[in-house]
């Protein structure tokens, strides 16, 4: 019976292969169908959130900055550059200076501006995307004054909808947490250990006076230190304020 299927198989063979032709063609204008509508909704939505990154940007400190999303397909599109992600090549161009061009994202960007555009995306897409913790490091680089009040209140957003770990040495982002570690290094017996505590009011108004004005601790720093953590208080109680009259 399997010799006769098999023979079956090899008579036929050639009506097999125009009927695996045609279907193959059926799929692949298929393939092509759905790859051009996935194409023309990633580029609509590429200018938007462009836009909508560059918004954020000018709020972090980076009013000139630019960010393309450039999504590029195969010269002459067919199913045979049809993946499992379509057949658009998708990338990120960024310029942070007036006068520049844009360029590739991966190639200029720096350290402190990598974590900045981060934030923004991150700021933009909290609502979507399922990720449950982020953790950004050194946020806050290369900025201070409104910029630094800007960067604390977009990761004291981002806080409403997932855990948000934020290590900092600036004290406008350190007032908008909602819990405050100090975390420190020790040395005894040529071993090295890292010690991290909960800071209570007291001890974050510390910490936030040392941010201010170094390691001596006088009235003006803590007064100073002290105002931050109510208005920080004061603008998230406004905050959910507001999203619960939405």
């Amino acid at each position: 019976a399997q010799v006769e299927q098999e023979l079956s198989r090899l008579e036929h063979s050639q009506e097999l292969i125009e009927e695996l032709k045609a279907r193959q063609a059926e799929l692949g204008r298929e393939a092509e169908s759905l790859a051009a509508a996935l194409s023309q909704a990633r580029q609509a939505a590429a200018a938007r959130l462009g836009e909508q990154v560059a918004r954020e940007l000018a709020d972090l400190g980076m009013p000139a900055a630019r960010f393309v999303v450039a999504v590029e397909g195969p010269p002459e599109p067919t199913y045979h550059h049809v993946t499992a992600r379509g057949w658009d090549r998708v990338e990120f161009l960024f310029s942070p200076n007036p006068g520049e061009p844009v360029k590739p994202l991966a190639k200029i960007v720096s350290g402190g501006e990598m974590s900045r555009i981060m934030l923004a995306l991150k700021a933009i897409l909290a609502r979507v995307d399922n990720v449950p913790s982020l953790v950004f490091d050194e946020v806050d680089t290369g900025i201070s004054g409104r910029a630094a009040q800007a960067v604390g209140e977009k990761l004291a957003r981002i806080a409403g909808d997932r855990q948000v770990l934020c290590v900092t040495h600036l004290p406008q982002v350190a007032a908008m947490a909602d819990r405050h570690f100090h975390i420190e290094k020790a040395t005894a017996e040529g071993r090295t250990t890292t010690h991290c505590r909960v800071l209570g009011d007291d001890g974050r108004a510390e910490e936030i006076a040392r941010m201010i004005g170094g390691a001596e601790l006088t009235q003006h720093t803590m007064a100073a230190a002290r105002d931050l953590l109510r208005a920080a208080e004061e603008w998230k109680t406004a905050q959910r304020g507001q999203a619960a009259s939405v």
